[in-house]
């Protein structure tokens, strides 16, 4: 072979080796289930009924974050739902809450896939749905918005939603090679310290570099969602300062949010080192009920 055949095949190569690690354009599709696992307790899904009735007139669906748990926020969602004399439904997103092997395996169609069902199953706990996601939780929730599963959403609240990583360099991740680079840069595994003994128990502190790459196929999906024309209330709160999911990026998606009623709320007493988690007993417990308050103002207010 001759020096202009071999690197034309050294080219071809590469090329290919690239495209491989090239994530894929999200979309929706079935994908099969992942293994239950070994199931943290109190990260399992969670239903709670009030006075034992099958279906309510007000539902709240929470979702968490990524490598969180439906602890993340608690009792926020519990809050609500109590003061709405409602049904409550906390989900576990696929790979999550688990001792061994979180997030193995998972990818953003499987999400998408729990996210529809969650929808489906609120449905059938209340007549209308108040959507409570948190981080990439709040992403998963905006991409779902176009979907049929959708329509029984009364209101929106998104809780440092992740529309945009603080760390730009992220980005790439979703770009050409963007699996071998995220290896290259990070290694196999992500690893991050917990800021308290329930932090450490409740959320992977270690998973795998692919479900990060995962989460922003997901932040795409959920860009070019956001301008969907709705007729659901969407309530914000968000941290400027946050350090975990960019500021910038919750402001301009909530500014294209194409509703009549829409609300943002800056958050800047929480009680998490990072900003992020606003809300909750385990980093933010001096602004739960208040963010709680605010929420079923929302949702109550006359002109809704």
């Amino acid at each position: 072979m001759n020096r202009t055949a071999a690197a034309i095949a050294s080219l071809l190569a590469l090329a290919a080796v690239v495209w491989a690690a090239t994530p894929s354009q999200l979309e929706f599709r079935s994908v099969e289930p992942l293994p239950d696992g070994d199931v943290i307790p109190g990260t399992e899904e969670r239903r709670v009924r009030q006075g034992g009735a099958a279906a309510t007139e007000w539902v709240v669906l929470s979702v968490h974050g990524f490598s969180a748990s439906r602890q993340e926020t608690a009792p926020l969602a519990q809050i609500v739902a109590d003061g709405l004399g409602a049904n409550l439904l906390e989900v576990r997103l696929s790979g999550h809450g688990l001792a061994t092997d979180p997030l193995a395996g998972v990818t953003a169609e499987h999400w998408l896939n729990d996210g529809e069902r969650a929808l489906a199953d609120a449905a059938g706990m209340g007549n209308r749905i108040v959507a409570i996601g948190t981080s990439t939780g709040g992403t998963l929730l905006t991409a779902l918005l176009e979907r049929d599963a959708a329509e029984r959403i009364d209101t929106l609240v998104l809780i440092s939603p992740n529309y945009g990583p603080a760390e730009a360099r992220s980005e790439w991740v979703t770009g050409p090679g963007g699996r071998l680079l995220a290896w290259l840069v990070e290694g196999s595994e992500r690893c991050w310290e917990p800021h308290n003994e329930l932090h450490a128990r409740y959320w992977s502190t270690c998973y795998p570099t692919s479900a990060a790459v995962e989460v922003m196929r997901l932040v795409a999906l959920a860009r070019e969602t956001v301008a969907t024309e709705t007729e659901q209330g969407v309530l914000v709160f968000y941290s400027p300062e946050d350090r975990v999911v960019s500021g910038d990026a919750i402001v301009r998606a909530y500014e294209t949010f194409d509703t009549p009623l829409k609300e943002l709320i800056a958050v800047d007493d929480s009680g998490d080192p990072s900003n992020h988690v606003i809300a909750g007993d385990i980093l933010s417990p001096g602004t739960t009920d208040r963010i709680a308050g605010q929420i079923l103002d929302f949702i109550l207010r006359p002109a809704h």
